[in-house]
């Protein structure tokens, strides 16, 4: 399979590989003191598994890899209901957890296991796990739950324009591995390793695959690291990106004579490029797997948008929405401005979906962001978009 397009979730973070840590890799082992401060924060009982045992894997590598002064402030915070849990660690801290969990962690944490051991595989709507370990009980019993929920809304999202669930329905149905999404786990060194995951969180793979001289299938892939329930947003973001890729290359919408299947995968990539809208192919997939995810939903953390301003105060200022996707995109902005870029995208997309609507989001995240297209999707130039959204970010009561 050639590769078409390959987003990488948290490439903002890649140039740490070199120099995240001095530390020898850790597992991460949750103790009780770490636990019990978890359950404090933990608001109610539904919150002690798909919320707990991930904010207690961010409090383990909190306090392993930080002051112990630090990690008394953050317990005694705990019954501090002023503050969410997010802000107590910015303040603590001086650190999104972008940077931390997203950033920091994936560098300095040994994966569950060491080896291959006993293959897993489960379906869940569209989508197919692939683990190359037996993870928890508990856990895989969250993510199914998870990624039900995912699917079912997806699905119902998209019934919203007929046009995109046709060239989804279709391209699913069309697909190679059965129609199902293939999404594997990398749970040891190895499989990261086979999976192409060295720099990267999770990849993302998109194209066609040449079954013989006459007939190609459809194919997607995911691979993300899997260090516990904390990777699941990972898993998610991913799953929106190769939904709305689906949707771009949907082989209905694609005439291919015989003799031109060898050029397929070119034909493909001259289509579209959404490599141009960076900002709004990360943003849609941050806005739907954040708002979808009980992670998020928890009450532990912040807006998106308090998490700009957060972020503005400490290290700059708010881009555009051309130089942040080449912010997000390059690596000649620093850490923090790519941060910053991903919580624009997110917001922005927050927006347009309010006031336009998601089938109207997934089709500008499926071309080139110019002039034209704004107009012709929304009714309105780029800059008069940006222009509304940035007003509603800076004046929020008017919301």
């Amino acid at each position: 399979m050639k590769k078409m397009k390959s987003t990488l979730l948290f490439s903002l973070i890649a140039y740490l590989s070199g120099c995240a840590s001095n530390s020898v890799l850790y597992k991460n082992q949750i103790n009780n003191d770490v636990e019990s401060l978890a359950k404090k924060y933990a608001k109610n009982d539904s919150d002690k598994i798909q919320i707990v045992k991930p904010i207690a894997h961010i409090f383990s590598y909190l306090k392993i890899e930080y002051s112990q002064k630090q990690w008394e402030k953050l317990s005694e915070k705990g019954s501090d209901t002023s503050k969410n849990l997010e802000t107590h660690i910015q303040d603590i801290y001086g650190k999104s957890l972008y940077r931390i969990a997203g950033g920091e962690m994936q560098f300095k944490e040994r994966y569950p296991f060491d080896a291959f051991s006993s293959l897993d595989t489960f379906s869940v709507g569209f989508v197919k796990i692939i683990v190359p370990n037996r993870i928890d009980s508990i856990e895989r019993n969250v993510i199914i739950s998870q990624l039900k929920n995912y699917t079912d809304t997806i699905n119902a999202i998209l019934s919203s324009d007929p046009e995109l669930k046709e060239r989804f329905d279709y391209g699913i149905k069309n697909m190679r591995n059965d129609g199902k999404i293939p999404l594997v786990l990398a749970t040891n060194p190895n499989q990261a390793k086979d999976e192409g995951l060295k720099r990267s969180y999770a990849i993302t793979n998109l194209g066609y695959y040449q079954k013989n001289r006459d007939t190609a299938l459809f194919t997607a892939r995911i691979a993300t690291k899997y260090f516990g329930l904390i990777s699941t947003s990972t898993m998610l973001h991913e799953l929106v990106h190769a939904v709305v890729g689906i949707i771009e290359i949907s082989p209905n919408k694609i005439a291919i004579p015989n003799t031109n299947i060898k050029n397929l995968q070119k034909i493909v990539d001259s289509m579209a490029d959404s490599s141009q809208n960076m900002m709004i192919v990360e943003g849609i997939a941050e806005s739907i797997s954040q708002k979808y995810n009980p992670m998020y939903n928890s009450g532990y953390f912040n807006t998106v948008d308090q998490n700009i301003s957060w972020q503005v105060k400490q290290y700059g200022h708010l881009h555009d929405m051309e130089s942040a996707g080449k912010c997000y995109n390059g690596w000649f902005c620093s850490f923090d401005g790519r941060i910053l870029a991903l919580y624009e995208a997110n917001s922005f997309v927050n927006y347009l979906i309010k006031e336009y609507g998601y089938s109207k989001v997934i089709r500008l995240a499926m071309c080139t962001s110019n002039d034209s297209n704004y107009i012709s999707i929304f009714g309105k130039n780029k800059n008069e978009i940006f222009d509304q959204w940035k007003r509603t970010l800076l004046n929020p009561a008017k919301t």
